[in-house]
């Protein structure tokens, strides 16, 4: 596996996502893109993680949103074997499409993904974004429970 792509949301399963793909990476020596998504309002990454501001309100709510997951995701990029062999994305859009355009993109061997995470309530009525990369990716989909 040359390439992984790792979907993640800050949930808990999603963190099981990401050992998965430490493990992986560790084995083949992968390039990793950890990828998430703000569609949904953004994520859940852990407080202790958040650049700290003096005047928040300074910057617009989105630009924070951005800054904070592209520190988070750097974070998480340092904590694999490889480090300089992780790249991140903080993207916004249907977070199920575009992850798997996004695989599509970057020549994916592997998309990594929780079973579920911290979506939106639509996901109650039209299906997990799990299902639907496993669906309509052209890559393999490891989905972690």
């Amino acid at each position: 596996m040359k390439k992984l792509l790792v979907a993640t949301d800050g949930s808990k399963i999603a963190g099981k996502a990401v050992e998965q793909a430490k493990e992986l990476q560790r084995c083949f020596k992968s390039n990793v893109l950890l990828y998430t998504n703000l569609e949904d309002g953004g994520n859940y990454m852990p407080d202790d993680v958040r650049i700290k501001r003096e005047e928040e309100s300074e910057k617009e709510e989105s630009e924070v949103l951005l800054e904070d997951n592209r520190h988070w995701l750097k974070k998480l990029a340092d904590s694999f074997p490889y480090p300089e062999k992780v790249t991140t994305m903080v993207d916004v859009g249907d977070v199920s499409a575009r992850i798997v355009e996004q695989a599509l993109r970057e020549e994916a061997d592997c998309i990594i993904m929780g079973s579920r995470g911290y979506g939106s309530m639509k996901s109650v009525f039209l299906g997990s974004s799990s299902k639907y990369v496993s669906q309509h990716a052209r890559c393999s989909v490891f989905i972690v429970k």
